[in-house]
């Protein structure tokens, strides 16, 4: 059985599973737990700290539009919600059409119909976190 702390003080609610509800992209809380059979309670644990961080999600932008033409230059911008030295991969589709490389934009000089598609990002990096999570999927229409 777990209580978190909250503001300062343990919150009294008990759960089965420690399950942290994530406000924010990097949270710690404080939490003790004990034992239950029946009737009986055994004792609270020490209190221990848990920081749990939610990966960041990358972004795509597509420049000028999600619909173009054939010949048109288009520039597809992968943004991800968290500063780093990040490293860009692009997919196309499930397949992969650029990996990791430190430029975050993957640009298309002059597209045509086969390029048409759903394109989605993501980042990695050295340091913690070490990648992101991936975009949603960004329908590129060719006409």
């Amino acid at each position: 059985m777990w209580d978190s702390q909250l503001d300062g003080q343990f919150t009294g609610k008990k759960t089965q599973t420690l399950n942290p509800l994530m406000q924010q992209l990097k949270q710690s809380s404080l939490y003790q737990c004990r034992a239950q059979r029946g009737e009986y309670y055994s004792e609270f644990s020490n209190t221990a700290e848990i920081t749990v961080e939610v990966r960041p999600k990358a972004v795509v932008h597509v420049h000028p539009d999600e619909n173009v033409f054939r010949g048109e230059k288009v520039t597809l911008t992968c943004h991800i919600q968290q500063k780093g030295d990040w490293q860009y991969s692009w997919n196309k589709e499930e397949n992969q059409v650029s990996s990791a490389r430190q430029d975050q934009k993957y640009i298309i000089p002059s597209v045509a119909s086969s390029h048409s598609g759903l394109y989605s990002c993501k980042g990695t990096q050295s340091k913690a976190p070490t990648y992101s999570q991936m975009s949603d999927g960004v329908t590129l229409t060719v006409s």
